[in-house]
């Protein structure tokens, strides 16, 4: 059915849509009151939701506080921080103790000399690189390790020289003979020269004077001296030795205090009988030099040191042989060393040079034995725990596992190569750096090792090399060399970059880079790829020379540490952090220090205070929510959305019984007082932190125990109030929530019934408007036709 398109009445004038919107408006009133209401079913519903949250809140932030390692939280400070970082774990021990850093860790560095401009210019240099993992012939025996273990009293020794000056020197912070050595030959007035003579020290006056006594005296009550065997030396002569100091020596390739047995070199087979060296300066002085009562590396450099000749032996910067200086300032002679039979060879000191320096060649120590540990291998990171398999020359293969190698030996491993039914054998090589396996069946199968399931065992230890056909007597076998280096072949034809490149495709003990100068010349640097003294390295070059320096020498950083009333521990690190210095504690070495810093560990309750503090506020947000939603005014008769809820009353009511009452069954503390908390006149929870932080320090186990035990605890009663008013099924709000939800959907339902009747109700009115509206024009219409009808005169003639 057509309706008019305007709202008001076109005959009548009517504002038909408007008197029939006042209409419905009447007759909506009761929809209206229903909407009206399900709104604040609506909100009473969001006021919940926001009580759920914040019960929940508070749940979480009692929750924190049931974490029973906050209680037992340690910290600990360092009195120099500068020098000393600590931390401290829970279960470290309270006290205090000092500690300070005598030595940094440094990682090993060399340098070549420079080689180019270009890094990709070639180099025209042909031969080898050979990069070691050990070698060296400086060992140096640990002042722990002397006097039958007893080790040495740390302090300070007092020297007078035979020309009566005298001078303390400080060995509180010497670790080794080699360290006392340095202090004493570094004695600004006491002209006194320190070496060492098997197990003992000898001094050398070189005051030049013979006025009075060479004499050395304890300082201050101390036994630095006599454990030195040092004490009671008070004589009219210019050397005296000091008595024996018997170590604790475990390694049989070490002898005396300083240096290495001349039996350990040449990769384990000695230098055979010494005789004697004949060394002529550039001045033309000869002197020979009997080195046949020599039997370590030491002895080789006293004896030519105390010839009387103006040389200086040392070790060579790599400290695998000797270096010799020429001092006498000649210009007439070479500087030559020979020897009438093969001693100078053997000691690789059978040179003539212009340089007045003669570098001996590497001596070849041997520091792979049958008892080395596979966990000292590669630079102290040791090998997988793993299997390889062998296919030998006859296509036979094996495996060979490795169980806990962590206290495998060599020995082991050679026993477990054997024992398979292989045409092999496995030996120490002849270089003493690692071992040798010989295939003797004489196939055509290349001999192979490669690694099994995942493992990187044959990889670790060096066996995966390529076999290489080797004479052997009368036979030739294919031989796999795993030694503890690396070898790098060097052709005419490569450059800086490519034998960086060359360095680094293996880089089992070092990597390489180019190294600009300020001139702009490039050279090769060599890193070690492990720190500490484990990381030091042994470079060598075979057909060129290289100019080698080392720039940093791997050592381990050094702390000592002493607790109160005890001795003076020596701990060592790697890279300088040590882990449980004491138990749980731990220090970062930044710089090296004189003094000791106070290690202080103590109660840390920041953590324990801050989660209170934190519950605390949530807790107080619960109550101002509850404040806003209950809220009475009687000035302007007003009431919050939940005032008379008994939901907001059972919320109010559960942590005010809870929080206000005794706990029993959770330790001695009966109550929130006793850690702090109070109630102010609002009824919201203060802090007292001064007063939870002494109760911490106190006796924080009261405090755990108050707030963690189980069930009876503080936080497992809070949990239970939580779980009650606001948990996830049945609880108070969550039931009070569906509840409104139904009522809600009950309202909407009905609302919709209500605006369907109103929306018919309006139509039909609408509809009865606009019919009246068309009757009252017909009526007006057909009264106009009524006007138009003229009156008829009706003539009386």
């Amino acid at each position: 059915m057509g309706r008019l398109q305007t709202s008001i009445g076109l005959v009548t004038g009517t504002d038909i849509v408007g008197t029939v919107d006042q209409l419905i408006a009447i007759s909506a009133r009761p929809r209206d009151r229903l909407v009206s209401r399900t709104n604040d079913l609506g909100r009473q519903q969001t006021a919940i939701a926001e009580l759920t949250a914040l019960i929940i809140g508070t749940q979480i932030a009692g929750g924190r506080l049931g974490s029973a390692t906050q209680y037992q939280a340690r910290k600990a400070t360092s009195s120099n921080d500068a020098a000393l970082s600590v931390s401290a774990s829970s279960n470290a021990q309270l006290g205090e103790f000092q500690a300070r850093a005598t030595r940094l860790a440094s990682t090993h560095g060399v340098q070549s000399k420079s080689l180019a401009t270009d890094p990709t210019t070639e180099l025209g240099l042909s031969g080898s690189i050979q990069v070691r993992a050990g070698g060296f012939i400086n060992s140096s025996v640990k002042l722990a390790d002397l006097n039958q273990g007893l080790g040495v009293a740390s302090g300070s020794i007092r020297i007078t020289d035979r020309a009566g000056n005298t001078e303390e020197i400080d060995l509180s912070k010497a670790a080794t003979i080699d360290d006392v050595l340095t202090a004493i030959n570094g004695a600004k007035s006491a002209r006194v020269k320190a070496t060492t003579v098997g197990d003992s020290i000898r001094l050398t006056d070189i005051s030049g004077q013979s006025v009075g006594n060479l004499r050395v005296d304890d300082v201050g009550g101390g036994e630095t001296a006599a454990d030195l065997g040092l004490r009671g030396i008070d004589t009219a002569v210019s050397v005296v030795t000091g008595q024996d100091i018997y170590g604790d020596i475990t390694d049989i390739a070490l002898t005396g205090l300083q240096g290495v047995a001349l039996s350990s070199l040449g990769g384990g087979s000695g230098l055979g009988t010494l005789t004697s060296i004949d060394i002529t300066t550039t001045d033309g002085q000869t002197e020979t030099i009997d080195l046949s009562s020599a039997t370590s590396t030491q002895d080789i450099v006293r004896l030519i040191n105390e010839s009387g000749l103006q040389v200086e032996a040392k070790l060579n910067d790599s400290a695998t042989g000797f270096r010799v200086r020429d001092l006498s300032g000649g210009a007439d002679n070479a500087f030559s060393i020979s020897s009438s039979d093969e001693t100078a060879a053997k000691l690789k000191l059978a040179q003539t040079s212009s340089s007045r320096v003669i570098d001996g060649g590497d001596l070849n120590r041997q520091f792979v034995t049958a008892s080395t540990k596979l966990s000292t291998l590669r630079q102290g990171r040791g090998i997988d725990d793993g299997a390889f398999r062998i296919t030998d020359s006859l296509g036979q293969t094996a495996d060979v596992n490795l169980d806990n190698p962590g206290e495998a030996t060599v020995s082991d491993l050679i026993e477990a190569i054997n024992a398979t039914d292989l045409s092999i054998t496995a030996s120490i090589n002849s270089g003493g750096d690692g071992i040798v396996i010989d295939d003797v069946g004489g196939g055509s199968v290349r001999l192979t090792i490669v690694d099994t399931n995942g493992d990187t065992t044959a990889s670790d230890l060096g066996l995966m090399s390529p076999a290489v056909n080797t004479a052997v007597g009368n036979a030739t076998v294919q031989r796999i060399n795993a030694a503890q280096s690396d070898t790098i072949t060097v052709t005419a034809t490569d450059s800086l970059e490519s034998i960086v490149a060359k360095i680094n495709e293996d880089a089992r003990f070092a990597t390489a880079s180019i190294v600009v100068g300020d001139d702009g010349q490039r050279s090769i640097a060599f890193r070690s790829a492990r720190g500490g003294d484990a990381g030091r390295l042994s470079i060598s070059t075979a057909g060129f020379e290289l100019g080698l320096r080392t720039n940093s020498i791997g050592a381990d950083a050094i702390l000592e540490v002493q607790e109160a009333g005890g001795a003076v521990r020596q701990l060592s690190s790697i890279d300088g952090v040590f882990t449980d210095v004491t138990p749980g504690v731990s220090v970062t070495a930044k710089t090296v220090s004189e003094d000791f810093a106070s290690i202080n560990v103590t109660r840390d309750s920041a953590t324990a205070v801050t989660n209170v503090r934190t519950f605390v506020t949530q807790y107080n947000k619960l109550v101002d929510k509850l404040k806003e939603l209950t809220f009475f005014s009687q000035d302007s008769n007003s009431v919050g959305l939940l005032f008379g809820s008994s939901e907001a009353l059972r919320i109010e009511t559960s942590y005010s019984k809870l929080l206000s009452g005794s706990v029993f069954s959770a330790g001695s503390i009966r109550g929130i007082a006793e850690i702090g908390l109070s109630f102010d006149d609002s009824g919201k929870l203060e802090l007292s932190e001064s007063k939870l932080t002494e109760k911490l320090d106190a006796n924080s186990e009261s405090v755990e125990k108050f707030l963690t035990t189980e069930d009876t605890g503080l936080v497992a009663r809070l949990d239970s109030v939580a779980e009650r008013l606001a948990g996830a099924t049945n609880s108070l709000l969550i039931n009070r929530t569906e509840a409104l939800g139904v009522r809600i959907q009950r309202n909407n339902r009905q609302t919709d019934t209500l605006n369907t009747r109103l929306e018919n109700e309006r139509e039909r009115l609408l509809l009865r408007y606009y019919a009246a509206e068309q009757s009252i024009a017909r009526l007006q219409n057909n009264q106009s036709f009524i006007s138009q009808i003229e009156s008829l005169n009706i003539s009386n003639n």
